[in-house]
């Protein structure tokens, strides 16, 4: 029973004893306030069953918005991890008919970075995609892959290959029919990290791609040569552990070199002044043929090369006598 029904039983109590009982007039009223009070009990049950029904309401409603928030969070822990990884990103180049698919895709950054010890300044931008994703190459609508000749063979075959066999015969199809194929450049360059900056390790000829390529975009590890800029397909997709250890250059042009550039006069007749954007790499492939013989080239002039991968427009290189 409810306050309000003992307050109310309380009070006619006191009005029984003290008048309306010593009349006809108070005995009726007392009937009547018993009637009342009756129908104030059936009110009040009434009153306490609707209540504890609201409350099962309550706890009910309760109980199922507890449901709904336990299966929103666990979608949210489903989903949450699946944009923490990153989006599928496409980007297509017309030049290369190449398309490019980065299954975790997080961000583009472009930045400016120093390139081959400061000789150059450019303006680069990475697609930086999650630790471990993937990444997939292949041939945009119309363009063909290589040639079934060229399959199980790449760009360093070429030095070797029989000029009257028919791989070199698929390979001239290449060259003379580019447009037609998907192809990668054959570009890409390596961060060293004591200078920062980016140096040319590979400046060989471009190449036909062979089918659908998919790679994984792992971080460096310390027994590697150093963090890949591929700008291979065209693009240059960097995972965020490699992509946090570069380190763009300011809005002022670096300093030159404090060490003078200028190579000692060469002590054997034959040489060769580096051109603007050659490497050691090309100046081996025109030389002797192979631009693996890059190596010789810089035993032959360590005393005047900081690296293999450090050379400057205007530098005097001495060639080793040809094998």
């Amino acid at each position: 029973m409810t306050e309000e029904l003992h307050f109310f039983r309380f009070t006619i109590g006191i009005w029984e004893k003290s008048y309306y009982n010593t009349t006809q007039k108070g005995a009726f009223l007392s009937f009547a306030l018993q009637r009342i009070e009756r129908r104030l009990s059936i009110l009040c049950i009434a009153k306490d069953k609707v209540l504890k029904n609201r409350q099962r309401g309550n706890e009910s409603i309760q109980k199922k918005l507890l449901s709904l928030a336990l299966a929103l969070v666990m979608c949210l822990g489903r989903t949450v991890p699946a944009f923490a990884a990153g989006t599928v990103k496409v980007v297509e180049d017309q030049i290369l008919g190449l398309k490019v698919t980065m299954h975790e895709f997080l961000r583009e950054e472009t930045h400016r970075y120093s390139f081959d010890d400061g000789m150059f300044i450019l303006e680069q931008t990475i697609y930086v995609v999650a630790d471990n994703s993937t990444v997939t190459v292949e041939a945009l609508e119309g363009r063909k892959y290589a040639d079934p000749l060229l399959q199980g063979l790449n760009r360093r075959s070429i030095v070797s290959m029989d000029r009257n066999s028919p791989e070199y015969a698929a390979y001239q199809d290449f060259v003379n029919n580019r447009e037609s194929y998907a192809y990668n450049s054959g570009e890409s360059y390596v961060w060293d990290p004591e200078i920062k900056t980016f140096c040319n390790t590979n400046s060989s000829p471009s190449w036909p791609l062979t089918g659908v390529t998919t790679y994984t975009a792992s971080p460096t590890r310390p027994e590697e040569v150093g963090i890949c800029l591929d700008k291979l397909y065209g693009i240059s997709p960097m995972c965020e552990s490699d992509y946090a250890e570069l380190i763009p250059v300011g809005t002022e042009h670096p300093t030159e070199p404090s060490t003078p550039t200028t190579p000692s006069t060469p002590d054997a007749p034959n040489s060769c002044t580096v051109k603007k954007g050659g490497t050691l790499g090309k100046i081996a492939a025109a030389e002797y043929g192979k631009a693996a013989e890059y190596k010789a080239l810089f035993e032959r002039n360590a005393d005047r090369l900081k690296n293999a991968n450090t050379i400057y427009e205007g530098q005097v290189i001495v060639l080793p006598a040809k094998k």
